[in-house]
C-alpha cells in the first residue's frame, strides 16, 4: 500500500489495507512519506494473520511519467532500514502508461 504524498499514513489507512489483505496475503508493505504515531505503532503489534512492514519513502525518489523503452520493462529497487536490498524487473503494459 502506498500512502498519500502530502499527508501522513494514518492508522485508519493501514487498518483498511489490512482488512483488504487478510486471507489473500500473509504480509503487507505500507510505504509512505510520513506516518502518524498510531500507524507506526501498528507495525509493532500487527493484527492477527498478517505481517506488517513500514517503508519510509524518501521525498527525492519520485519519478516523472515516462514512456517505456524498447523492452517495455522497468527495474524497481527497494532498500529497507536494515540495508537489505531487493531488485525486481517488471513488464510495463502500454494501456497503463499515460
Amino acid at each position: 500500500m502506498f500512502g498519500p504524498r502530502y499527508a501522513p499514513v494514518t492508522a485508519r489507512l493501514v487498518e483498511e489495507a489490512v482488512q483488504a489483505s487478510v486471507g489473500s496475503y500473509d504480509a503487507l508493505v505500507v510505504a509512505g512519506f510520513s506516518f502518524d504515531p498510531e500507524a507506526a505503532f501498528l507495525e509493532k503489534s500487527p493484527p492477527a494473520g498478517i505481517r506488517l512492514f513500514r517503508m519510509q519513502i524518501a521525498p527525492d525518489v519520485l519519478s516523472r511519467p515516462f514512456q517505456p523503452g524498447e523492452h517495455e520493462r522497468i527495474t524497481v529497487k527497494v532498500i529497507d532500514v536494515r540495508g537489505n536490498e531487493v531488485i525486481v524487473v517488471r513488464e510495463v503494459f502500454r494501456e497503463s502508461v499515460r
